[in-house]
């Protein structure tokens, strides 16, 4: 699912969801009429049950804004349930990864839900993030196989642009009980060198924990907050973008910050180590300003003094706000030859029919041809803003 920076009202509808889920509004100082533009944002941010179980918690009774309460009741019980089900995919594929010998770690939402989240269904997830060696990777997806995970079709404009089946940095399956799960089985955390070294993830591997469920029925291997924090941030600034908006992804971080014992001399180190001080900045400065995270302000003053030209600060500031879906489209294609590219270009404007109708929800006998024009001025809108960001 692909987000958007969130327009001014936006914003405002998101700092209120900010404030309700961190306990610095009473709720019944909420205008009613403020209740479904809230909700709507909280579901679309993937934060639905967590407002749901806040309002629960705080014991607040609805009255005139019962069909917002009723859709995040609805959307949390979803949530529970793909839960459970992505549950019975980790039970699955830890031991048999296990006993091929492979080491995995949990990344993001399967690791974040059963250890800060007060209750795991409180954090939806698209999808299952692990991570294994990169020198075990094709074994791992042999495995995985052998489980009926399997590699979804592409689309039809990605077969005829030539796009590679998988990330440079995951395979991508689908599969697993019920058949429907996506999982990434990633053996880099992020997309390619330019941002995170092969030989970088040493670090990652060794600032790793095994964690247990109590009763110990459910013991996996996760990320140790401070390295966890360091990388969601990446993830957030470096590879998604401001742009590609999900106020979840922030949230986290706020959970995470709050950690007990955190070491933030630890995540500045190797921040700065890995060219990610401004992504660390920028990370925690959104987090701060949306949750008012009690993010000491010596970590700010520290994180400053160790202000240096980075190549990642450049690619965070292309995929801040206008026209970053075609900064996404150009970064993506840098390390493809010049013809490859000139392909993707192509197709990328005049995409084929059958992708037309499924993108754009043509209904059966309606011309396609009006919304090629669609496509392109809203192409051109995209470039535009890009081009005048840069020259800005």
């Amino acid at each position: 699912m692909v987000e958007s920076k969130p327009s001014p009202q936006e914003i405002a509808v998101i700092n209120t969801l900010g404030r309700i889920l961190t306990g610095r509004v009473p709720l019944e100082e909420i205008p009613k009429e403020d209740w479904a533009p809230v909700s709507r944002a909280a579901i679309r941010h993937k934060l639905g049950p967590l407002l749901a179980w806040t309002i629960e918690q705080r014991g607040f009774q609805f009255s005139d804004a019962q069909p917002a309460l009723q859709a995040l009741q609805s959307n949390a019980k979803i949530a529970d349930f793909n839960f459970q089900l992505l549950l019975e995919n980790q039970a699955v594929i830890g031991p048999a990864l296990a006993q091929a010998g492979i080491p995995v770690i949990w990344l993001k939402g399967m690791a974040l839900a059963q250890t800060v989240y007060p209750r795991p269904y409180l954090r939806p997830m698209d999808d299952i993030d692990l991570l294994v060696p990169y020198e075990q990777r094709e074994a791992a997806l042999q495995v995985l196989r052998s489980l009926d995970y399997r590699t979804p079709p592409q689309d039809s404009l990605s077969q005829k642009m030539g796009a590679p089946q998988d990330a440079p940095h995951h395979f991508h399956l689908l599969g697993g009980p019920g058949g429907s799960t996506n999982l990434e089985l990633h053996y880099r955390l992020l997309v390619d060198d330019r941002l995170l070294q092969l030989g970088e993830m040493d670090w990652f591997w060794q600032e790793s924990e095994i964690h247990a469920s109590a009763g110990g029925s459910n013991a996996f291997r996760l990320l140790k907050p401070e390295a966890h924090l360091i990388y969601l941030a990446a993830h957030a600034i470096l590879q998604h973008g401001e742009a590609d908006f999900r106020l979840q992804r922030y949230y986290d971080l706020h959970l995470l910050a709050q950690q007990p014992g955190l070491d933030w001399g630890v995540i500045i180190d190797r921040a700065q180590a890995l060219g990610w001080i401004y992504a660390l900045e920028r990370a925690l400065t959104l987090t701060r300003e949306y949750f008012a995270t009690p993010i000491p302000n010596q970590v700010f003053a520290e994180i400053q003094s160790r202000r240096q030209p980075e190549e990642t600060a450049l690619r965070a500031q292309r995929l801040q706000g206008a026209g970053y879906r075609w900064e996404g489209t150009l970064l993506g294609m840098e390390d493809r030859p010049l013809l490859e590219r000139l392909r993707s270009l192509f197709w990328l404007a005049f995409p084929p029919f059958t992708y037309m109708r499924s993108r754009y929800n043509i209904p059966p006998g309606r011309a396609v041809l009006p919304y090629y024009f669609l496509r392109w001025s809203d192409a051109a809108r995209e470039i535009s803003s890009a081009l005048l960001r840069r020259l800005r």
